[in-house]
């Protein structure tokens, strides 16, 4: 449908397409018409401007009987007043142009005319096919829902195809599944190997921070011993001094051996002060080793608290492992048994459905050949009883397709009438266009004429002589302007015209292009079937 309607489309571009040059053909055509006459006004007032006032009211008038109908009563009395009037050469050519005028825009409203009502000779095949189609389409109704049935029947077989493939690829991704615990076992492999290894290291580090500990703590054992036991030694040598130097304090002649002992003193007391400072800064030493100590036993501790929780998950890992091992395998098994059993179905299916196939295509050798001999054992009697049936079937079904054509008709006619009256719209408003600026030059030119100086007896002979005329011409003017009248009337009652019922008919356009194409289709698929059947069938000839 959506290729039927671009159809339609183009076809309603292509008319108008065809149709724009004609109007375009025509318009300039009434410009060339209009331009001979402003030609011949022209040669007139340069040739003769004594007769100005006497040509102008003939112009006029052959203007006016190109444009009206004489046969109306206010045509005939303009005809009765201008061949009252004197006729002159100019009049003559005026009529003249003004009849090639009129001639030039009946032919471009016939052209139009022409187009509108092959658009609708389209419109109204169309609709004919349309229930051509639908009258046709009920006659394969039932090869189509063989068809279906057959389809249908495929369809299921695909679909069964189909969640076996699904099958199969959920066991693929269940073996996948298995190769990723495998992955998993390998990872806690890793993750064991580094735990032990963690382990032994820890270990290791335990006992060297053991061993350390022992180490400072005898090296400052041993420190605190000779610091001590320096200290005792100092004392005593200043106990000893003090008491030598009580007992000899009378005594001159050991004054050396005193100030030797002090010297002795003096020398010791170095020596516990040296000693004192490296006591301390073996105690300093100490006291960076303690710390150290410290920080590799919160390390330790640590690293134990670590290793509690590493070894936990170790132990989860394993125990979930296993479990999914166990699980894996009982479902590895049972996706092995059940894809081959899968494939043993696949293969089932498909020797089924080539069996399948092959009955099938038995089955229509089989009927084509029954339907060759019944047709040549009931000869040609009953073929001209089925083609009867048939001719009589058809006839039926367009007596009710004919039924059904009043308002699609009735539409037509609707369509017909707007779309004559949207041709014309246009053609009518250049006219009524050219008409007003040819009645305003002329009426420009009585005006100049009326205004101009004192005139002779002969030219106050000549106007009252054409009194007349300039009365024809008053009475033409007024007719303009009920035309003028007319014309904006026709143009308002243009414009009312309902959009919706203009976008309906254009779908319905749109809408019998589809179906003529669907009807075209049908045609030549029942036109084969009837052939392959041996009963002849011609559709009905389009309008």
């Amino acid at each position: 449908p959506r290729r039927a309607t671009r159809a339609s489309d183009d076809m309603t571009v292509a008319r108008d397409a065809d149709a724009r040059p004609r109007a375009r053909a025509a318009t300039e055509s009434l410009k060339r018409a209009q331009e001979a006459i402003w030609e011949i006004l022209a040669s007139a007032d340069s040739s003769d401007d004594d007769d100005a006032s006497s040509d102008a009211p003939d112009e006029s008038i052959a203007r006016e009987r190109s444009t009206f109908d004489i046969a109306s009563p206010a045509g005939a009395a303009r005809e009765g007043a201008r061949e009252a009037g004197t006729g002159t050469p100019v009049g003559a050519r005026l009529d003249a142009a003004a009849l090639a005028l009129e001639r030039r825009r009946a032919e471009a409203l016939d052209a139009a005319a022409s187009d509108e009502r092959a658009a609708a000779m389209e419109l109204r095949e169309a609709r004919e096919a349309l229930e051509r189609a639908q009258t046709t389409g009920r006659g394969l109704e039932a090869l189509e829902r063989a068809v279906a049935e057959r389809d249908l029947e495929i369809f299921k077989r695909d679909d069964e195809l189909r969640a076996l493939r699904e099958e199969v690829g959920r066991l693929r991704t269940r073996e996948d599944d298995a190769g990723e615990t495998m992955m998993v076992s390998a990872s806690i492999a890793d993750a064991n190997t580094r735990a032990a290894n963690a382990e032994e290291g820890a270990r290791a580090m335990r006992e060297a921070l053991k061993e350390a500990e022992t180490k400072n703590a005898r090296e400052r054992a041993a420190l605190m011993d000779q610091l001590r036991e320096s200290r005792a030694l100092a004392a005593k040598h200043a106990r000893e001094a003090h008491a030598r130097e009580e007992a000899n304090a009378s005594s001159s002649g050991r004054i050396d051996e005193v100030v030797f002992m002090r010297k002795e003193l003096d020398a010791m007391a170095k020596k516990v002060s040296i000693a004192e400072a490296v006591a301390e800064k073996l105690e300093r030493i100490v006291a960076q080793k303690s710390e150290e100590v410290f920080n590799a036993t919160q390390e330790r501790d640590a690293l134990r608290k670590k290793l509690k929780t590493t070894s936990e998950t170790i132990d989860s890992l394993e125990r979930e492992w296993l479990e999914f091992n166990r699980q894996g395998l009982s479902a590895q098994k049972a996706l092995s048994a059940e894809n081959e059993e899968l494939h043993k179905i696949i293969d089932d299916l498909k020797s089924a459905e080539k069996d399948g196939f092959a009955e099938a295509a038995g089955e229509i050798e089989e009927l084509k050949a029954r339907l060759r001999t019944f047709e040549s054992e009931s000869g040609v009697s009953n073929r001209s009883v089925d083609r009867n049936l048939a001719r009589e079937s058809i006839t039926s079904l367009r007596s009710k397709v004919r039924e059904l054509k009043g308002d699609i008709e009735a539409k037509d006619a609707q369509i017909e009438d707007l779309r004559n009256a949207l041709s014309q719209k246009s053609i009518i408003e250049a006219v009524n266009a050219e008409k007003d600026a040819v009645i305003t030059a002329l009426q420009a030119q009585i005006n100049a004429s009326n205004s101009a100086a004192p005139r002779s007896d002969s030219e106050f002979a000549v106007s009252t002589q054409n009194d007349g005329d300039i009365d024809v011409l008053d009475e033409l003017q007024t007719v303009a302007k009920t035309l003028r009248r007319e014309n904006a009337a026709l143009r308002r009652e243009l414009e009312d015209v309902d959009p919706d019922v203009l976008e309906e008919c254009f779908a319905l356009s749109r809408r019998v292009t589809a179906q003529n194409s669907l009807l075209a289709s049908y045609e030549e698929r029942l036109v084969r079937y009837t052939d392959q059947l041996g009963i002849p069938f011609t559709p009905e000839a389009r309008p």
